[in-house]
């Protein structure tokens, strides 16, 4: 950016500096295809050749410099004046003009006060030519300019100065450069540059597209050049239309496209568009023309073999269409809206064509603007205003403007307009980034920018006279400048105090209504325009009243049944009221704005399958690009699923169609501090940050959304996700869908108040994470309780986890961690949710969850032998069971079950897993075994994240591969054989799968030596079923199947840590068994094969399990009948009070369900699971 500043202060007014840049003729399809024969060139007639640039003036200081065209430049002339030569510090003072620039390939002249000289860079060379003395311009000693030119004509250069040829060079060399633009430097040197003009020596202009040949199919498109091009000249042949059954079939394009809108597209621009049955011309945006039928030339082209040919000449304010030679059209746009640069772009609406010889000649050119430039912008003459911007204040929101400028697609109104005049649209930016408030004793610069609405003008020239509305209370400094067309204004304020403002319910008010007369506040509020609503409603005006110091918003049933607006009549339609702060044609904006703390106080009717809302809007979010940042539809709560209960608030951003992103939170009144539908009102709130938002419910903090910091990729000064545009106030109801209650007539959603605050009302946030005590091997819940105000009082309040209760303090800013213990139990395998609780000093609260689960893997005495039999090794029987049943699943059949277990030692994590499935269907290799029975393991540690995957594929065999990885892991590929072993066996007969893996500890980026009994990872798990058609799985946590990849992993815990549940076993059968002591009742799990097997391997005719030495008298066992049918045994159960036995034939069933045998009271009992 050159920015050149005027001190208002000082009332010192510095030169402008024009700046003049040019891009090349590119072109690109819809698709995303490239298109081939465009040339980079820019050009314009004048005395016979085309004017590629200028004339233009500029006041050059040291080291400025300027660039010109490119390779497709070929034959040209480069002219100007120079005066007031004066040197600057350093050892060189000249000139420097470089020609035919090719990379670091070119040849250069320079202007020095003792004269002129040529030079070869690169692979060219023109090598010490003599100083000319006999023209020594030395313009610092003499006011009168001289006028240099170079003739650059094929492969020679021609210097003059004042009239007189100093040097003609013919490089005949074979590395001689034909083609390449052209570019000044000032070398420590300021000087005044007049008349600055390149022109092409070839008068027809220049090819700057084609001649290209196109078999054009529907939809496709393509553009060319930018806003410096301004004459050319259009030409093709056009045949072989092939239409679509649609209602428009046209060829159509767009001439001066100058003026994109947020998504790059333009909105003002001139359009002609050929169909079968002619050709016509129109305006878009503010240029205007409506043609007429034009039937004379009617091309048909889809019932003949002979091309049409069509010119089109944009000249100036004229534009002339030709068919055949013949003229269809001329029009002389004379309007001051009339567009006089901007690039091309064709497309084909509901058609294919045939498209040949497409050629584009450029004829002028300019620089975009600017005195003396040939752009053909206007210079902006018009009175401006800046909107007003409140002084910093420490503890206060930052004033919103625009941060990103949109057309909202309703009136080819711009968001925000200065003054009302529709001469510039305005934003804003700080400086230092406000993530909240504005901190105490800090000194803050708001960068205004104004950007001109109207094509074709600029704010280069303009004179700072006109600009209005400059803040200058508790201003130290102002400087303004521009940037490109924009004029850019920088406001600097004294420090802010030492005190930042506190939260008052009568203080900050920004927008506020008690709502206390009797009609609705007109400078406060528009009743939303009567319209059909999805779900079976329209808004009425007529349901809407301000009575007994409350806003009541009817609805009822429509007696018309909806008939009245086009629809099938609909016995469940409704009619109801809303309101808003703004209309989105913005033909009324009474109130809107971008963060801050907005509260409304609302009693919501209870009717199934209707829908009250207190939300916030801009068209902004039609726009489909930058993720919210430039519009979010904020629903602070609606009523949706309001018959059950339920509510929730949410987020909408990228438009409503194939890019539309939300989020959300769903309610239950279970969850609440109150419930919503008990009758009585209920305060919503919204704290809206320029880094995130925080929505309450009778000021308990129910769902926190933070963007983080911005990527840099969407812009500077903003935060990612977060939006950064103000939004409008709805409040309204409407019908959700479905059937009403058979006794609805009417009912009413009332709001006593609505009130935003320019401060936050609540600066306390909990966040909660769990961490491991690894020393006294014991999982606990961190609390941080954040100070999120950036300056300003401590805040103090409680913090309650699970009956346990700790006060904090906390100054703005700080954190305050506390850290509780949690129930083991509640930890093991897939976990539970924790939830804390806090309150504040002023009346506020809140909560915050986290879930979480833990597995142990066990260490191994010795290297577990990979051969799919999982009796054979010790680890396997004292392993933590990992019960896949108790995770996620989809698609599964009801018959397949899986259970597993982990162990480890230094070089190798291990896992076994015994899957129950019907049968083994899979056909997939490498990458696609997911398809198909398998398992999927994701391991995340220091190195990153990998997600890998074994199946067994009765041709193939065992395969092996790797999907997602990140961090210093590499995904995509098999997994090396030296990496990892694995064994999977099939047994029909018993119906199982059973898969052992050993993974070296290396793949997962991990050294050995870092391997011990403490460390934490993230794991997750997927068991893959497929019945040879259709794939189910069971997921043991997020990270593969549910959730985002990666989010949501349990943690995996190596033991010599103790595991998260007991360690007490039970001898059975010689095979060590543990189980857990709930409540006084023990309770054993017999549901793992492999332990089982162990013990019917080790037992005679009866399975003895002597709990006695426990001293309970309740026991509970858990088994999988499947594996005790036939055998003919008896479990006998010793408890302190005596022995109880029962007959595995007693405990069959049918039903595929495990067995829980209970001792209690004396007596043994059993029953499903």
């Amino acid at each position: 950016m050159k920015f050149h500043t005027n001190n208002l202060k000082a009332l010192a007014t510095s030169l402008m500096i024009v700046t003049m840049l040019f891009g090349s003729a590119t072109g690109v399809f819809a698709d995303g295809n490239g298109m081939t024969g465009s040339p980079a060139t820019t050009t314009t007639a004048d005395e016979g050749g085309t004017v590629l640039a200028g004339p233009t003036d500029y006041n050059v200081n040291a080291w400025d410099s300027h660039t010109y065209g490119g390779s497709g430049w070929t034959d040209y002339k480069v002219a100007f004046d120079i005066s007031n030569l004066a040197d600057t510090s350093g050892d060189w003072h000249d000139f420097k003009l470089q020609f035919r620039n090719n990379a670091d390939n070119y040849y250069w002249a320079y202007i020095a006060d003792w004269g002129m000289n040529l030079y070869g860079n690169g692979s060219v060379s023109y090598n010490n030519g003599s100083p000319i003395a006999s023209v020594s311009p030395q313009p610092v000693y003499t006011d009168a300019p001289i006028h240099y030119e170079f003739d650059v004509h094929g492969n020679t250069i021609t210097g003059y100065a004042d009239g007189t040829r100093i040097f003609a060079y013919t490089d005949d060399n074979a590395g001689a450069l034909l083609s390449g633009g052209v570019s000044w430097t000032a070398e420590n040197i300021t000087l005044t540059l007049h008349d600055f003009t390149i022109t092409s020596l070839d008068p027809g202009g220049v090819t700057a597209v084609g001649p290209t040949d196109y078999s054009v199919t529907n939809g496709q498109s393509a553009s060319y050049g930018d806003s410096t091009w301004m004459d050319y000249k259009v030409a093709f042949d056009i045949s072989d239309f092939d239409l679509m059954p649609a209602g428009w079939n046209d060829f159509k394009l767009q001439f001066r496209n100058s003026s994109p809108d947020a998504n790059n597209n333009p909105k003002d621009y001139y359009w002609a568009y050929i169909a079968n049955w002619g050709m016509n011309l129109y305006g878009n945006g503010s240029v205007r023309y409506d043609g007429g039928t034009l039937t004379g030339v009617n091309p048909q082209p889809a019932y003949t073999d002979t091309p049409i040919h069509y010119e089109f000449d944009v000249i100036g304010n004229t534009i002339t269409g030709y068919a055949d030679g013949a003229q269809i059209f001329s029009y002389t746009d004379t309007n001051d809206s009339k567009l006089l640069s901007g690039g091309v772009k064709w497309s084909a609406e509901n058609l294919n064509v045939k498209l040949e010889h497409f050629t584009i000649t450029l004829l002028k050119t300019g620089d975009g603007g600017g005195d003396g430039g040939s752009g053909g912008k206007q210079t902006i003459a018009d009175p401006v205003t800046i909107g007003a911007i409140n002084v910093p204040q420490a503890g206060v929101f930052p004033t919103s403007r625009y941060h990103y400028l949109y057309n909202n697609g309703v009136s080819d109104a711009w968001a925000y307009r200065d003054g009302g005049q529709g001469v510039a649209a305005e934003t804003i930016t700080w400086d230092p980034l406000i993530a909240t408030t504005f901190k105490t004793n800090t000194v803050y610069t708001a960068t205004v920018t104004l950007e001109p609405i109207q094509p074709n003008t600029t704010f280069d020239g303009f004179d700072t006279a006109n600009l209005a509305g400059l803040p200058t209370e508790g201003v130290t400094n102002t400087d303004i400048g521009t940037d490109g067309d924009n004029l850019v204004v920088k406001i600097t304020y004294a420090p802010t105090g030492s005190t930042a403002a506190a939260f008052h319910e009568d203080q900050g008010l920004l927008f506020d209504d008690e709502f206390n007369g009797t009609s609705l506040d007109a400078a406060k509020w528009v009743p939303s325009v009567e319209e059909v609503r999805a779900g079976g409603s329209a808004w009425d005006h007529s349901l809407i009243k301000v009575e007994d110091g409350h806003l009541a918003l009817g609805m009822e049933r429509d007696p018309q049944q909806g008939t009245e607006y086009g629809l099938a009549a609909d016995p469940n339609f409704i009619l109801a009221g809303a309101v808003q702060t703004a209309l989105d044609d913005r033909s009324v904006v009474n109130f809107e704005n971008a963060y801050g703390y907005y509260e409304s106080s609302v009693k919501f009717p209870h009717v199934a399958n209707t829908w009250g809302a207190f939300w916030l809007y801009e068209p902004s979010v039609l726009i489909e690009q930058n993720d919210g940042l430039d519009g979010t539809e904020i629903d602070i709560l609606e009523t949706i699923g309001n018959g059950e209960g339920g509510s929730d608030s949410s987020l909408h951003w990228n438009g409503y169609a194939g890019a539309h992103a939300a989020a959300g939170t769903n309610y239950s009144y279970n969850d609440y501090a109150s419930n919503i539908y008990d009758g009585n009102y209920h305060k919503l709130g919204l704290q809206w940050t320029p880094s995130g938002y925080t929505f309450y419910i009778d000021g308990k903090a129910m769902w926190k959304v933070d963007g983080g910091i911005l990527d840099q990729g969407y812009g500077t000064g903003s935060f990612s996700g977060i939006d950064q545009n103000p939004l409008h106030i709805l409040l309204s109801i409407e019908k959700a869908g479905g059937a009403l209650p058979a006794d609805f007539t009417h009912d009413e959603m009332r709001v006593d108040y609505v009130r935003v605050y320019d401060r936050p009302k609540y600066t306390a946030d909990l966040s909660l994470a769990p961490v491991y005590d690894a020393v006294n091997s014991q999982w606990q819940i961190q609390a941080t309780l954040t100070n999120t105000a950036s300056s300003g009082d401590p805040q103090t309040g409680t913090v309650t986890f699970e009956g346990a209760t700790d006060h904090y303090s906390v100054a703005p800013g700080g954190q305050q961690v506390f850290n509780f213990a949690v129930d083991p139990a509640k930890v093991a395998g897939i976990g539970s949710t924790f939830t804390a609780d806090f309150t504040t000093d002023n009346g506020g609260s809140g909560s915050a969850s986290v879930k979480f689960g833990a597995l142990t893997a066990a260490q191994a005495a010795a290297p577990v032998n990979i051969d799919g039999n999982l009796t054979d090794d010790a680890v396997w029987g004292t392993a933590q069971p990992i019960h896949f049943d108790d995770g996620t699943s989809s698609g599964l059949r009801p018959a397949v079950t899986a259970a597993g277990k982990l162990a480890w030692d230094e070089d190798n994590l291990y896992l076994a897993v015994t899957a129950n499935t019907p049968d083994l269907n899979q056909s997939q290799t490498g990458g696609n075994i997911w398809q198909g029975d398998g398992l999927q393991l994701a391991v995340r540690g220091s190195a990153g994240y990998r997600e890998m995957g074994f199946a067994l594929n009765p041709v193939q065999g065992v395969q092996q591969w790797n999907w997602g990885a990140d961090g210093t892991l590499t995904g995509n590929s098999a997994i090396p054989a030296d990496m990892a072993t694995t064994q999977i066996v099939r047994d029909d007969s018993s119906g199982t799968t059973t898969y052992e893996i050993a993974m070296k500890w290396a793949y997962l980026g991990l050294d050995g030596s870092d391997i011990h009994a403490g460390s934490l990872y993230d794991i997750a798990l997927v068991l893959n079923d497929s019945d040879g058609s259709n794939r189910g799985y069971l997921a043991f946590y997020d990270g593969i199947a549910t959730g985002a990849k990666g989010v949501g992993m349990g943690k995996l815990v190596l033991a010599a840590a103790p595991p998260v549940t007991p360690q007490d076993t039970v001898n059975i059968s010689g095979v060590p068994v543990r189980f857990t002591v709930n409540n006084g009742t023990v309770a054993v799990d017999l549901r793992d094969k492999p332990l089982v097997q162990s013990i019917l391997n080790a037992s005679g005719k009866d399975i003895i399990i002597d709990l006695s030495g426990t001293g309970a008298a309740s026991v509970s066992v858990t088994i999988d009948v499947s594996q005790f049918k036939s055998i003919n045994k008896t479990i006998t159960i010793v408890t302190r009070n005596g022995s109880y036995a029962v007959t595995t034939q007693k405990l069959w069933n049918n039903s595929g369900k495990p067995r829980i045998i209970t001792v209690k009271n004396g007596k043994l009992d059993f029953k499903n699971g």
